[in-house]
């Protein structure tokens, strides 16, 4: 069996310097990264900024995940980046419909993230426009946080609504909770400290990769 699970690499940088750093460990192996941009008005911390973020050159499609209060200030760099896709977060301010008609008329894909501390019901009026929902499974902020199980249940309840939906699972990846992930839905995989870590990536991602088919097995197995 081999899963249609994606691997998406999470840079958390805080520096230009340590972004670079970053994209160049993981450069060619992965079709998809995955930009997270904090300024501390949505969760506690700062990255580097978007501007820096977006003059690195990156072979990979981009996935940019706006941790940010005000997500429409950031619209117009990355529309005009064309980077691929926009993850806004349901706890933001602003006219979320709108965010979404602004970003898809620029033929980006636009998904809607939960941070760990939200119920996931907010997100539920937006899914029948958006092109996925991401779920943040730590306190974000900071790489190597604890994974909280309770973000399984909103996995779990997302694909109970919109079967078909993208779901992403966004911190605390490693095989074991990314099998219980997958098993609950997820198709699509945010991983930070856990390929940091590996002495080689290819080795993590084949270990990903086995989790990935266990949970798809075991969610098969479940929806007979």
């Amino acid at each position: 069996m081999s899963s249609t699970v994606t691997i998406l690499p999470a840079i958390l940088a805080p520096t230009k310097a340590a972004f670079q750093k970053e994209v160049k460990r993981i450069e060619g192996v992965f079709p998809w990264i995955h930009i997270d941009i904090a300024d501390s008005t949505l969760i506690k911390g700062k990255t580097l900024s978007l501007v820096d973020a977006l003059a690195v050159d990156v072979s990979a499609k981009r996935e940019v995940h706006l941790m940010v209060k005000d997500p429409e200030q950031y619209l117009t760099d990355l529309i005009d980046a064309k980077v691929e896709r926009v993850i806004v977060h349901v706890e933001s301010d602003g006219n979320k419909d709108a965010m979404i008609r602004a970003i898809k008329s620029a033929n980006l894909e636009v998904y809607f993230g939960v941070l760990a501390d939200s119920i996931v019901y907010p997100v539920r009026p937006y899914l029948k426009d958006v092109d996925g929902v991401v779920v943040l499974a730590v306190n974000a902020g900071k790489q190597g946080s604890p994974f909280l199980p309770v973000s399984l249940d909103k996995v779990r309840l997302v694909h109970t609504w919109y079967p078909d939906m993208p779901i992403e699972v966004d911190g605390g990846m490693q095989p074991k909770t990314a099998q219980e992930a997958v098993k609950m839905g997820a198709s699509r995989i945010a991983v930070g400290s856990f390929l940091k870590k590996a002495k080689k990536i290819i080795t993590g991602v084949n270990q990903l990769q086995e989790a990935f088919d266990r949970g798809m097995a075991a969610r098969d197995h479940t929806q007979e």
